[in-house]
Formats: structure tokens, sequence, C-alpha cells
């Protein structure tokens, strides 16, 4: 038997029209302050927990075993800090990219967006297998 023909096909690059690089332009505004209220509201996370664990310290050691909850809380911020960084790190080299027309500052953007995608991805599957096995021990 033979093998059926191979199909090649050449495909055009994607051509930046004015409507195209309009929408662009608005989900970088978006991406911007989406970027930066995720910013400003993990701030805000972190200093009220400080002040909280801060104000109610006695409490706070008897009744939750002693910093636990204030490491848990660190973490997660931490981890929230790296979704926002690679958000707000898209955003910006989109910005760049549109107001220049630099091509290699696009791609760049397009590569932070897939690592901002990838980190809660990864987050994600982390966070189903922590809850199935606190299920698991639950039962």
């Amino acid at each position: 038997m033979s093998n059926p023909p191979s199909i090649h096909v050449e495909l055009e690059p994607v051509k930046m029209t004015p409507v195209l690089k309009n929408h662009f332009k608005t989900i970088t505004r978006w991406a911007l302050g989406i970027g930066i209220f995720g910013g400003l509201g993990l701030l805000c996370s972190m200093f009220l927990t400080i002040i909280l664990a801060y104000r109610t310290m006695d409490d706070f050691f008897y009744r939750y075993n002693g910093l636990t909850p204030l490491i848990i809380s660190f973490v997660v911020s931490t981890i929230t800090f790296f979704a926002v960084f690679f958000h707000l790190k898209f955003a910006l080299k989109m910005q760049n990219a549109l107001k220049w027309d630099n091509q290699d500052a696009f791609d760049s953007a397009w590569v932070s967006f897939l690592n901002y995608f990838r980190f809660l991805g990864i987050w994600t599957i982390i966070m189903l297998m922590l809850v199935v096995s606190i299920l698991t021990e639950m039962a």
C-alpha cells in the first residue's frame, strides 16, 4: 500500500488590522487594570493579615496552634503575587508592543501570557490534589 500524499499548506501570517490592534489595546487596558487591582488587593490582604495577627497575638497562639494561619496566609500571598506578576508583565509588554509596533515585544507578551496560564494550571492541579487528599483523609 502506498502512503497518501502529504498535504502541505502554507499559511499566511496574521495581519495586524486597525480593528485587531484596537481590540488588543482594549485587552491591554483591561489586563493592566486587573493586574493593578490584583496587586493592590494582595497588598491590602497582607497588611490586614499582619494587623490581625499583631492585634490578637495572645488569642491567635492559643486558638490556632501558633503561626500556622499566618504562614499559610503568606504562602498564598506569595503564590498570588506570581499570578499578578505574570498578568502585569503580559499587559505591560503588550502595551509596549502596540505602542511601538514591535514584533519581538508582541511575541514576548504572549510568552508572559502563556506563563500566566501555565502557573494558574499548575496551581489548580496542586489545589485539586490537596482537596482530594483532605477528602480521602476525612473518609
